[in-house]
Order: C-alpha cells, then structure tokens, then sequence
C-alpha cells in the first residue's frame, strides 16, 4: 500500500509596518478529496471564478475583475467561447467556490450572478466583494 501523502502550505499575511507574519498548515491527504477542496475558503487560491456568456460582456467582466483584486481576491476568468455549461464544469472540477456569470441581462441592471454549489443568486455589483468576504470569513 502506497503511504499517504501530505500537504504543507505557508500561509504569509503582512503585519502593519512589520515584516510578513507567516504560518505553516499541514493538510493531511484523504483519499476521497482533492486538496483544493479540503482548504478552507479563506486561504483557497482561486476563491472566484468569472464565466462570461458570450463576447459582448467582456468589459463589463473585466471591470468585475477590477473591483475584486482591489479586494485581495483572486479571480479567474474565462472568455472563451465555450458553452456556459462547460465553463461551470470546468470551474468545479477546479474547486473554485465561487463562480459569477455574466451575461446581457446583468450587464444592463450592474448585477451578477453568483454561483454556489447548486444554488444561484443574483447580487448588485456594489454589494458584491462584501458578499464574497461575508462567505469567506465564516
């Protein structure tokens, strides 16, 4: 039987005027779960994805992308032309929590829709990062 690997991550967060604070995680592996899906939201890489429906909501992503990594959030985007269905399937089996889809409709009223799980909820862009944080500090 092949011994059971583990993961160690280096938390850094930075202290006020001080030198970077950091903190050593040990993730131990289970057979059943990736490691992504075992990080808590808070230190998980790439906590929002961006799926757009088609070329003409580009900019308005983009500006959604803005707003977020003015937040500390890190986003991926992805603006191909595959279907939408696709790019959800794609972002799950990445572990992303967090997915926005963006299409005319949301375009033309500054709203997002916003993926969880299975469930989906539409959110003004204004209150948007304080959503994406409520979720990620509980």
């Amino acid at each position: 039987m092949a011994p059971k690997l583990n993961w160690l991550f280096r938390i850094i967060r930075g202290a006020s005027g001080n030198a970077a604070q950091s903190n050593w995680i040990l993730i131990c592996r289970n057979d059943s779960i990736s490691p992504i899906q075992m990080l808590p939201e808070w230190i998980h890489p790439l906590p929002v994805a961006i799926a757009t429906v088609d070329e003409s909501v580009i900019n308005y992503a983009d500006t959604l992308v803005d707003l977020l990594r003015l937040a500390d959030l890190h986003v991926l985007t992805d603006h191909s032309n595959s279907s939408v269905a696709r790019k959800i399937k794609r972002f799950h089996q990445m572990k992303i929590p967090n997915i926005l889809l963006v299409g005319e409709q949301e375009m033309k009223t500054h709203q997002v829709a916003l993926r969880r799980g299975k469930s989906v909820t539409t959110i003004e862009k204004t209150k948007l990062v304080e959503q994406l944080l409520a979720y990620r500090n509980v």
